[in-house]
């Protein structure tokens, strides 16, 4: 357990590209439940950002990354979950492929994340 942790604060730590093809939008409510996370899980919070920013997608280095909802071809909500231990901390966003667009819609832990809302 304690190397897979490892190997995510090194996953936190890796340099991306500057090329930014896909806007992130998060709202202030998503902005302070970041804020409010711990300083491990927010480096993995900018860790997903980042790779979001880069290729539109969260990649296979996370611990579980699933599409919720599909609304047509070009609007899909994902969850990722930033961690294994608990309490677990997954974060929820929409993708719009056309617009290349990604809105954070949650951040926190697992057990108030708005599943069915």
């Amino acid at each position: 357990m304690r190397q897979q942790v490892f190997l995510d604060y090194r996953m936190a730590k890796r340099q991306y590209p500057m090329k930014q093809d896909w806007t992130i939008i998060a709202s202030r409510k998503v902005d302070k439940q970041i804020k409010k996370m711990p300083p491990a899980v927010k480096a993995l919070m900018e860790a997903l950002k980042r790779e979001l920013q880069t290729t539109g997608r969260a990649g296979d280095g996370w611990p579980k990354v699933g599409p919720i909802w599909q609304f047509g071809k070009n609007r899909h909500i994902f969850k990722v979950h930033l961690n294994k231990k608990r309490p677990v901390y997954v974060t929820m966003f929409e993708v719009f492929k056309k617009q290349k667009e990604i809105k954070v819609l949650y951040a926190g832990t697992h057990e108030n994340a708005p599943y069915g809302r």
